[in-house]
């Protein structure tokens, strides 16, 4: 299951947003850690982040 609804919101992990994008996840993963962004659901260990929030991250880091 790669992405859930949650309350109409799309939820993706880094991996799935790495793998459309070629910005590798541990980049991605800094960013959101420095950006003190945290995931919107966990479960069974993987961090799900809405997908609004993931692309913010990723313009970002395309500017850099």
């Amino acid at each position: 299951m790669e992405q859930m609804s949650k309350s109409g919101e799309d939820l993706t992990t880094v991996a799935k947003v790495s793998k459309e994008t070629g910005i590798s996840a541990g980049m991605i993963r800094k960013a959101l850690k420095d950006a003190n962004v945290k995931p919107d659901l966990v479960k069974a260990g993987c961090s799900y982040y809405s997908k609004g929030r993931l692309d913010n991250v990723v313009r970002k880091l395309k500017k850099a």
